[in-house]
């Protein structure tokens, strides 16, 4: 088609040619249900334009020429048909018209069919709530089947809402997080929650009915409760050695092996001497100490003046994740107490007049003059 253009000086050429919209792709036909709702959106790509500035817009009638149905729309905008077929539909099928049009009289259309088909039975769907422990398979209680006299069609089980790093046994993890199962998947399935993980989450499964024409579907809430398993804390320690009545030096420490930071890990140190004192912790008043892992640097035992006798100290790290608990099998210090003192050993410059010794002595040069 040929359309005015204005020239620079006035004259009217029609040497500029409007190329018509075309069909790019045909529309294919349809399947709706009767009394379910229907979506339909024309692919985008449907038809084409070779004139890059003209804007298709378009509208949709019956084939005939007819307005569509009071049950159907079409939103131009979005190129989508919707609506609910009333159920004296069913056995017949519209025949519908798309036509794109370029805003200068040029137009391009294409027919496809809408087949309204009594709505195919929801398969059924049975869920139970299931419960289990942390780092654990957990049981799924899902069954699922053909509706009452329906003897054909594929049926797939979907389940969403699985939490990262879970994994169900059996199924295949779309990109999209979900999992999409056989019905035969279904039987001994389970789920491992997230390593060390102790919270609880709800699943979404759906059954999904084809028949190679319509669809169906029905969901279900699944909730899974995860038990807190309280993981056993590693625990380091090393002999020690020190002079009576001063502070000995203990090398102790533990440390949570559970991943997600739920649980709570305190330190028993037991042995400990009637007299003798921990720099840090809860004495219990039974000989021994409870202590939490920030009082395990830096942490010392010191005997009653004179008290030569050697120590053994039992250790244990106990960790507490919800109302579960674990506790590290003892390990023993044994921390040899002299009754020597060791080498003095004099802190100073030439030009102090206070030297302090490394057993907390202090000497004022300025007294020995």
């Amino acid at each position: 088609m040929l359309k005015p253009c204005d020239l620079a000086d006035g004259d009217v050429s029609t040497s500029i040619y409007n190329w018509a919209p075309v069909v790019a792709n045909l529309i294919d036909d349809q399947v709706a249900q009767a009394d379910e709702a229907f979506s339909f959106q024309v692919p985008a790509d449907s038809f084409r334009d070779d004139n890059a500035a003209d804007v298709l817009t378009f509208s949709a009638t019956l084939t005939d020429g007819s307005a569509l149905p009071g049950w159907l729309t079409f939103d131009p905008a979005t190129l989508t048909f919707g609506g609910t077929p009333p159920v004296g539909a069913i056995g017949t099928s519209l025949s519908v018209k798309v036509t794109a049009s370029d805003g200068s009289g040029a137009m391009a259309d294409d027919d496809f069919t809408i087949a309204i088909m009594e709505a195919l039975d929801n398969p059924t769907l049975s869920v139970s709530a299931v419960q289990g422990n942390e780092d654990n398979a957990i049981a799924l209680t899902v069954t699922s089947g053909l509706p009452a006299g329906v003897t054909e069609g594929t049926l797939s089980i979907v389940f969403s809402g699985v939490p990262e790093g879970a994994l169900l046994s059996a199924g295949t993890k779309n990109a999209d997080g979900t999992w999409t199962l056989a019905l035969a998947d279904l039987t001994g399935l389970t789920i491992t929650p997230a390593a060390d993980s102790d919270a609880d989450f709800v699943l979404t499964v759906k059954a999904e009915l084809t028949d190679g024409q319509r669809r169906s579907e029905i969901t279900a809430p699944l909730a899974v409760t995860v038990n807190p398993v309280a993981d056993v804390p590693t625990v380091t320690v090393s002999d020690a050695s020190g002079y009576h009545g001063t502070a000995i030096a203990l090398n102790i420490g533990a440390v949570a092996t559970d991943g997600d930071g739920s649980e709570v890990v305190t330190v028993t140190i037991a042995g400990v001497p009637a007299g003798a004192t921990l720099s840090a912790g809860t004495n219990n008043g039974d000989g021994t100490w409870t202590l939490t892992l920030a009082q395990l640097s830096g942490l010392t035992i010191q005997t009653a003046a004179g008290d030569t006798t050697d120590m053994v100290l039992s250790v244990t790290a106990t960790s507490v994740d919800g109302s579960d608990s674990a506790t590290s099998v003892a390990k023993v210090v044994n921390v040899v107490v002299s009754d020597t003192a060791p080498p003095l050993v004099i802190a100073g410059t030439g030009s102090d007049n206070l030297l302090e010794g490394d057993l907390g002595q202090r000497y004022d040069l300025r007294s020995r003059r």
